[in-house]
């Protein structure tokens, strides 16, 4: 896309612009969650089938007095139905070939001309952005429930926007992961956990100013990085809680910017360099001096960041203890981290503790013979003869890790501490002292330990 929109735009060295915009986007650490995590697929298919539809508009397009061929339009249309179906957020692609629409013809032309232009002459791609739309949306109505939506109403409008300021801090949290990503990038921004003092208000407000002076820019004076920057955000805009959305009660997160990243990268690519170096006053050696420097720093950093964070992604287990570690408060981690210690099963002791001493013995003859065979009863005096092995159950090689002890959860021995992971199903309700179990057994658990009921 970038060198396709270089020769248009008449840009000398198309390629050149092509391999630093490349560069830039495959470097960025906050596109890891995109690519490593199975949930961030449908964000890379989005964009991959927008930068098709985008790229064939820049090379079919000639001026607003030309009209598209039918062929065009239909291919056009079909990109961006697949865009479409991959996430919702394609709903902005009409916009943005109108805003690349702009940017191909003369800033003297006024909106009101270039729109009763589009609409006279460009009625083929217009007719099949109507169609496919319109298929999608009777394929939406009659596929996904709508028991889940959010109401937008003035409660929402009083806590959310005025209250919390949400959109702002949500504005600034993209904004830090754009352009300072190396400190920024986390699996979960817990909405509770938003710092509300009086310096990250002021950021965020300061965040929200540059993206208004962003809109302005690209909208009344037509500057071909603040189109792209405008683009960038409005594919931002339905997860910047401006409306209700549901996305696991987190602030943001990182691979939302896959494809708003392609238009941050056609912004830096596309900056009026020529204009800043005549601000700073600076020769075009040392303007290409100090542009190489910044480049290299920043990807220097991306680079160390991305091979820093990659590892997390290895596993489920060490994903959800990078979380658990980055905000041990929020409830979303911990369970997460809990499942992926169970399933890790890398514990260096296993202790299991009831106050029967019947359950224990199936546990001691079930670790001592490696097979075990049980009754169940069906009806009556009809039974079902069951088995279990260790096997079967993958602890056959972890067995000699687990001992079973009898002992009173509400009055346990001494020697019962230093627990990373406290595990007590369907006990509570039967205690006969359910409070002082639960005193009690804090003080058992290690610092950033677990404790699931």
């Amino acid at each position: 896309l970038t060198y396709v929109l270089a020769q248009r735009l008449n840009h000398s060295k198309p390629i050149v612009y092509a391999s630093i915009a490349t560069l830039l986007y495959l470097t960025h650490p906050a596109l890891i969650e995109s690519t490593a995590w199975i949930s961030g697929r449908f964000d890379q298919f989005v964009t991959f089938f927008s930068l098709i539809t985008f790229i064939i508009f820049t090379k079919k397009f000639i001026n607003q007095y030309t009209t598209l061929s039918w062929g065009s339009s239909f291919w056009i249309g079909l990109g961006f139905f697949c865009a479409l179906l991959s996430k919702e957020i394609a709903v902005w692609i009409p916009l943005t070939l109108f805003m690349l629409y702009i940017l191909f013809e003369k800033k003297t032309a006024s909106y009101r001309q270039l729109i009763r232009n589009a609409i006279h002459y460009q009625y083929p791609l217009i007719v099949m952005l109507v169609l496919f739309f319109s298929l999608y949306i009777i394929l939406r109505l009659n596929s996904v429930s709508h028991d889940t939506i959010t109401i937008f109403n003035s409660t929402y409008i009083h806590n959310a926007i005025l209250g919390n300021f949400v959109p702002l801090h949500a504005i600034k949290y993209y904004i830090l992961q754009i352009f300072i990503p190396f400190s920024h990038i986390s699996l979960l921004q817990p909405l509770e956990q938003i710092d509300q003092s009086i310096l990250s208000l002021v950021i965020a407000f300061f965040c929200t100013t540059f993206v208004g002076f962003i809109f302005y820019f690209a909208l009344l004076k037509r500057n071909i990085s603040a189109i792209f920057g405008f683009c960038a955000f409005i594919y931002l805009f339905l997860v910047l809680y401006f409306i209700p959305v549901g996305i696991a009660n987190n602030l943001g997160h990182s691979r939302f910017l896959t494809l708003p990243m392609v238009f941050v990268v056609l912004a830096v690519v596309f900056l009026p360099y020529q204009n800043l170096m005549t601000w700073l006053k600076l020769s075009l050696k040392k303007m290409k001096i100090l542009v190489g420097i910044v480049l290299i720093f920043w990807l220097g950093l991306s680079i160390i960041t991305v091979k820093t964070i990659v590892p997390f992604w290895s596993n489920e287990y060490t994903l959800w203890y990078w979380a658990y570690q980055t905000h041990p408060n929020s409830k979303l981690a911990r369970a997460n981290y809990l499942n992926a210690l169970i399933n890790q099963k890398d514990f260096d002791e296993v202790i299991g503790i009831d106050f029967s001493a019947n359950f224990i013995n199936v546990g001691v003859k079930l670790e001592e013979h490696d097979f075990l065979i049980y009754k169940v009863k069906k009806e009556g005096e009809i039974f079902e003869e069951k088995s279990v092995s260790l096997k079967s159950l993958g602890l056959n090689d972890i067995k000699e890790k687990v001992t079973f002890m009898q002992g009173d959860a509400c009055n346990l021995k001494d020697v019962y501490t230093n627990f990373d992971l406290v595990f007590c199903s369907n006990l509570i309700d039967r205690l006969y002292y359910p409070q002082k179990f639960l005193q009690d057994i804090p003080s058992r658990i290690n610092e950033n330990g677990l404790l699931k009921p």
